[in-house]
């Protein structure tokens, strides 16, 4: 049991990802980057009710002349949070979200979020793409993945595609390779008929080298084939899962310096 709860421990540290930790640095100054936490009984819930704290604080620090149960009523009842943000001219920008711990209860949810540094600048937020909710990937666990099972160490790194495409081009060439093996067998029995005509003895050897050439252009591929399979096992980027990934910034600013509903008291 002991060894069962470390083994669900150390599972969830290497799903962790590093912005819940270690906020990210802004890639300028018009923005900084806020982590918070909500619970709930769903998903959506648990992510809305951090996302209010998000706008709160957010709207403190900018000075935003919003009212605050008008923004948690609209929340509340159901609107989308962006187009809240949007409605109020709340500069918030959510890059990722991650589930924390699902219980009975409900769920706990933690959001990363780009805010507006103050009230009197120009919002400009920078794409974030290390919404990374699943494992760190080891090259030599995919390679060894891949040594057994052409394509398990590619698709083990979420190149699906790729790695369906190797095993099944490794099934079909192993195949190929067995059936021309069998067909040149069986063309070199006939050649070695004791009481076989000339004729017929050298259609079974052209047969047999036709299928003894396509056996050995199949063993090639195959070979081939493996070799690509182990080099991209090894060296391909992982794709990582992303939860509810948006690049796009919540509020988009007009031509004017300031947005509207935005006054110009700047709280550090």
């Amino acid at each position: 049991m002991l060894a069962l709860c470390l083994v669900n421990i150390a599972k969830a540290q290497e799903n962790r990802p590093g912005w819940l930790d270690n906020k990210p640095k802004a890639g300028n100054s018009t923005y900084v980057y806020v982590v918070e936490r909500g619970g709930g009984r769903t998903v959506n819930e648990a992510v809305n009710n951090a996302l209010l704290k998000v706008m709160r604080t957010t709207m403190m620090r900018i000075g935003a002349i919003v009212s605050w149960d008008e923004v948690n009523s609209a929340i509340q009842k159901g609107d989308d949070w962006g187009t809240v943000a949007m409605r109020y001219n709340i500069p918030i920008n959510k890059v990722c979200e991650y589930v924390e711990q699902k219980t009975e209860r409900g769920y706990r949810v933690a959001v990363l979020c780009q805010v507006a540094k103050s009230g009197a600048v120009y919002p400009e937020f920078d794409d974030f793409t290390a919404c990374r909710d699943t494992k760190s990937y080891s090259n030599g666990s995919a390679l060894l993945k891949s040594v057994f099972i052409p394509g398990w160490g590619q698709m083990s790194k979420r190149h699906y595609g790729s790695g369906i495409f190797t095993l099944l081009g490794e099934v079909v060439f192993i195949g190929g390779a067995a059936g021309t093996y069998f067909m040149a067998q069986n063309e070199l029995a006939t050649m070695r008929e004791h009481d076989v005509t000339l004729g017929a003895y050298n259609a079974a050897k052209s047969n047999y080298d036709q299928w003894r050439m396509g056996n050995i252009a199949c063993i090639s591929a195959a070979g081939v084939l493996y070799v690509y399979n182990l080099i991209r096992a090894y060296t391909m980027t992982p794709k990582y899962k992303e939860r509810s990934l948006s690049l796009s910034p919540a509020i988009i600013p007009t031509n004017d310096r300031l947005a509207s509903g935005v006054n110009l008291v700047m709280i550090k």
